[in-house]
């Protein structure tokens, strides 16, 4: 079975379970097709694609491997090239779309008003309307929004206020503990116009196969302090100022905690100014700002954390750093606004759910987990240690993903 995978640029994000999945097909079954190479600043970072000899990158409109998207017998593709979805189509051959939020926030539905958009997602939904299409949304909003689109295209075939309305209406949620591949059914008594049900996707990061040394204990920490990691581009949608509001709020209640935020943007002066007289040493009582790593050295931070704090609101399609956290062994608070967090976040058993831009929340649930440590001693933070780790290396692991891929393609 000839299987390829069509995408923008060559992701650290995508290749783990591409590894695999070509491991499955066997040697030669599998390409990756990339539009574009990988970017220099995200080389800079320790992104790599090692070489992998089934990773190809597009030299040009008249790369001879660009028929493969055409004759291969089933194409997995993140592009929104409808000619070539119809194409594959006419000809009787399987097309898996992945895809992040369509109705992304700011704008979110807002978008359905804009003629050219509108029209766009109506061709789309009669493609996806095949039997040989499947969808594969990139965490529970990307199907929230998908099935939103096909509601509205279906019941109102022109512009109106009430595309809003109906846009709201749908809603999906994901039961507790289904990973990747896992059938999506609407709620209630509207059906999705789909050839098939929609199957939930994600990113997925490289293993850690060693035990992490949060799961051991951290040697320099008393267990009276809570150690608190925060990193990324810092933009006003990824919301730190939030996390420095609540360890602020800690800390002038006289509690041993620190928090390091390690990436740079917009917002780093601005985060520096809140900490004020907080400003301090990596891991001492207060607040430690720092440019961006690399990604090795992102995941030893994680390793001496106790807590990492993903505080996106929706703009935030997905947060691949919460999978390298939990891979980490960290107690990860996520927001139910953003896409990893909201997926795969059991409450109370594999980490915590605030909303973005809730520091008072995020206090909360901080002060919580230091009461836990400060009661129960290492083991009070334990349980959601390895429970993480185990959602991140059982169901939601690259292996799994493309044995569960696997199986349905090979059907």
């Amino acid at each position: 079975m000839d299987i390829v995978f069509h995408t923008n640029i060559p992701s650290p994000h995508q290749l783990p379970w591409c590894r695999e999945l070509a491991r499955l097909a066997g040697d030669g079954q599998f390409l990756y097709l990339a539009e574009e190479k990988l970017h220099p600043e995200r080389a800079r970072m320790g992104w790599s694609t090692r070489d992998e000899p089934w990773l190809h990158v597009f030299d040009g409109e008249h790369d001879p491997l660009r028929k493969r998207l055409e004759s291969c017998d089933v194409l997995i593709t993140s592009l929104r090239e409808y000619d070539l979805m119809e194409q594959r189509t006419r000809a009787g051959r399987r097309t898996l779309h992945l895809f992040e939020r369509w109705l992304k926030p700011p704008q979110g539905a807002l978008r359905l008003l804009h003629p050219a958009y509108f029209l766009s997602c109506r061709r789309a939904m009669g493609i996806f309307a095949s039997p040989l299409v499947t969808l594969l949304p990139i965490g529970i909003f990307a199907a929230q929004d998908m099935a939103r689109i096909a509601d509205t295209i279906a019941g109102h075939p022109f512009l109106s206020h009430e595309i809003i309305a109906s846009a709201s209406e749908t809603t999906l949620r994901v039961p507790g503990g289904a990973g990747p591949m896992a059938s999506l059914v609407q709620n209630g008594s509207k059906s999705i116009h789909f050839g098939n049900p929609m199957r939930l996707w994600g990113y997925f990061t490289e293993e850690n196969a060693d035990k992490p040394m949060s799961l051991r204990g951290n040697p320099g920490n008393s267990g009276e302090s809570l150690r608190i990691f925060w990193c990324g581009r810092m933009l006003g949608w990824k919301r730190a100022k939030t996390v420095v509001e609540a360890v602020l709020e800690l800390l002038s209640e006289g509690h041993s905690v620190s928090l390091r935020m390690t990436g740079e943007g917009p917002e780093f002066e601005r985060l520096r100014e809140l900490a004020g007289g907080w400003l301090g040493g990596a891991w001492e009582r207060g607040i430690c700002l720092e440019d961006s790593v690399s990604m090795e050295e992102i995941r030893g931070r994680m390793r001496e954390s106790d807590v990492y704090v993903l505080s996106s609101d929706g703009a935030e399609g997905w947060g691949a750093s919460l999978n390298e956290a939990m891979g980490e062994g960290c107690v990860v608070v996520g927001t139910r606004e953003a896409g990893s967090s909201a997926t795969r976040r059991e409450e109370g058993r594999n980490g915590c759910l605030c909303s973005a831009g809730d520091a008072k929340g995020l206090a909360a649930i901080l002060r919580g987990l230091l009461e836990r440590r400060r009661s129960q001693g290492e083991a009070g933070l334990c349980s959601y240690r390895e429970a993480a780790q185990e959602t991140i290396r059982g169901a939601w692991s690259p292996r799994s993903a493309a044995r569960a891929l696997w199986e349905v393609v090979s059907r």
